[in-house]
């Protein structure tokens, strides 16, 4: 399965969050900045962009005046880093994220150095 949320969240040079407070239009359920946080696939989505951009350009816009920076959330960021807490509409969908999460934690270390062997 290619992950396209990966691949996006990777290389953007700005990720922002656009959250306001409204409801669901079929179910009426509230949604705000943290239904959005409970997410999965929005924490999988915030999780690939810091590891490969860091925090810096991290937004949330929670109504068209309020646009905050998310470095100075380190709450919010922390959460994110819990990917299978979320919630998910199917519990295999966490086992999908599996292998794309596990390649990003990779990319962070260097490869260890290739032995040499006397000649």
């Amino acid at each position: 399965m290619t992950w396209e949320r990966d691949t996006c969240a990777r290389y953007a040079h700005a990720f922002v969050i656009v959250a306001p407070p409204v409801k669901h239009s079929d179910t009426g359920v509230a949604c705000n900045l943290a239904s959005y946080n409970m997410r999965m696939w929005c924490r999988a989505e915030n999780l690939c962009h810091i590891l490969r951009n860091g925090v810096k350009n991290m937004w949330v816009a929670t109504s068209e005046r309020d646009c905050a920076k998310q470095e100075e959330d380190l709450a919010f960021i922390a959460s994110n880093l819990r990917v299978m807490q979320g919630e998910s509409t199917l519990e295999a969908d966490k086992g999908s994220l599996v292998l794309p999460i596990l390649g990003l934690y990779a990319e962070l270390y260097p490869p260890p150095p290739l032995p040499t062997y006397p000649s």
